[in-house]
């Protein structure tokens, strides 16, 4: 009878195998993808599994902040409290008897007491829901920042058309009224020079034809008339 193995058991040994067959430098996404499918995993359960391990390591290195400006900001305070109140304890000290520094470092080690349990032995439950917080707010930072960005991207898309299209009615029009000038023009007939219009003017003593005359006839009728 073929042994069987518990989840647990099969997990490990996949991870075993794992070890020794992967290099120090891990898999890549696709090498992954082809390892699952090589072992009768689907694609979309590895795809969940990645998104999942993902959103862990997200929310881990936003933990791991946390805690350290948590601890930088402690250690701050740390010192600070040290400097003023070595001060504050010269000062009492040159003052004589009556002492009263010992009310400050009391009051004031209170709260830096409570910064230091935050920082070093917090709640993980409250820890992990202030990762979560950051997290989504950061999310939705990145998303408003592509959301502008895609926004810019398509007013320049937009104002890129409207210019071309302006400038391709512009060409288009300074076509048509060309073509319009040149062809007014080769409509124009000039007259030939003829006998003058009926209904024209004619100076007095004048005819008709005198028009179609030389202008040495017309000189000649001329003094024939007059004498």
């Amino acid at each position: 009878m073929a042994p069987r193995y518990t989840q647990l058991e099969v997990d490990e040994i996949l991870r075993r195998a794992l070890d020794r067959s992967v290099g120090v430098d891990g898999l890549e996404h696709h090498e992954l993808i082809d390892v699952a499918r090589e072992v009768g995993i689907d694609r979309d359960a590895v795809e969940l599994a990645v998104r999942d391990i993902e959103a862990e390591r997200a929310l881990e290195a936003e933990r791991e902040h946390i805690v350290a400006t948590r601890k930088s900001r402690f250690f701050r305070a740390l010192s600070t409290y040290a400097i003023v109140n070595s001060g504050l304890a010269l000062i009492d000290w040159f003052q004589g008897p009556g002492w009263w520094v010992q009310y400050v470092l009391i009051g004031w080690g209170l709260g830096l007491a409570f910064l230091g349990r935050g920082a070093f032995f917090g709640d993980e439950e409250r820890l992990n829901r202030q990762a979560r917080r950051q997290l989504r707010r950061r999310r939705r930072m990145r998303e408003r920042s592509r959301s502008r960005a895609a926004r810019r991207e398509f007013e320049r898309a937009v104002e890129a058309g409207a210019s071309a299209l302006v400038e391709a009615a512009s060409r288009k029009a300074a076509e048509h009224f060309g073509a319009s000038d040149s062809t007014a023009g080769a409509r124009v007939r000039v007259e030939p020079a003829g006998p003058r219009a009926r209904g024209s003017w004619v100076p007095p003593g004048a005819s008709m034809d005198d028009e179609d005359e030389p202008p040495s006839a017309r000189r000649g009728s001329s003094a024939r008339r007059r004498r």
